[in-house]
């Protein structure tokens, strides 16, 4: 790439000396101006390196995951994204469109596996959350109450519950939100039910989640009465024999404090 023509030097005055010397009134500056001239040619040089080495736009590629995406092929879309995602000459467009296709293609691959137990779903949900942040993804497209309702149709009641505390914690939703609270008793009703259902080692876990899921419903005076059925069905009407409610849960701890 060649320097642009930005000016051209006049032309030294010249002045005929008594013995035939001839001396310019410019000559001090000539070497200022030959290092400029240098100057502008190496910027010329370093601005065409750069721009061979610009950054990559991987439109091809994009088209390419969202493709796989459209056949189902989550996974396989997650890992491939995440690849291009390790380049270091993405464009930041492009980085953003591909960590956007990542969370998403990860997110859908964990709804298709109520089989996680436990902490793992959520789990695997924060470090897709952690990815996204660090790439920029606009937090307005990953709600949590999205995740809620996903997670709460595949049946994974631990990510569906942690979803809607993150969904409560931001302003989301709150104690008017009955509809969605009503969904969240059911979310807490069959994570026991199906804790204790399998007879799970975290029995008392379970319990507990029963328990706060009857204050729930007791708290904003629900018709459910499914966990009030179950307790006092094995531990009788008396509810200070019942095991103790999550006094942390934020949406109990909102209307009863």
């Amino acid at each position: 790439m060649q320097p642009r023509d930005i000016f051209r030097p006049k032309t030294p005055d010249v002045h005929i000396m008594p013995h035939g010397q001839q001396k310019s009134k410019s000559s001090k500056a000539t070497l200022p101006i030959l290092l400029w001239i240098a100057l502008g040619a190496t910027l010329a040089a370093i601005v065409g390196f750069t721009v061979q080495t610009h950054c990559q736009t991987y439109q091809n590629q994009i088209q390419e995951v969202i493709s796989l995406m459209q056949q189902g092929k989550t996974a396989t879309a997650a890992d491939l994204a995440n690849n291009y995602l390790a380049s270091k000459n993405v464009c930041s467009e492009a980085e953003v469109s591909l960590a956007s296709i990542a969370y998403d293609a990860g997110m859908q691959e964990l709804y298709k596996h109520p089989e996680l137990k436990g902490q793992d779903a959520v789990n695997q949900w924060q470090e897709l959350e952690a990815k996204a942040d660090l790439h920029k993804v606009p937090k307005a497209s990953r709600s949590p109450m999205t995740v809620f309702t996903y997670s709460y149709n595949s049946g994974i009641w631990d990510l569906a519950k942690a979803a809607f505390i993150e969904a409560w914690r931001q302003g989301l939703i709150g104690p008017q939100d009955r509809v969605a609270i009503s969904k969240y008793y059911s979310t807490n009703f069959n994570l026991a039910y199906t804790l204790l259902d399998k007879a799970s080692p975290e029995e008392q876990r379970a319990l507990q989640v029963m328990a706060t899921a009857a204050a729930i419903s007791r708290a904003y005076e629900m018709p459910q009465g499914e966990a009030k059925h179950y307790l006092e069905t094995r531990f009788g009407k008396d509810q200070t024999s019942w095991p103790q409610s999550d006094e942390n849960d934020l949406v109990l701890y909102k209307v009863t404090s």
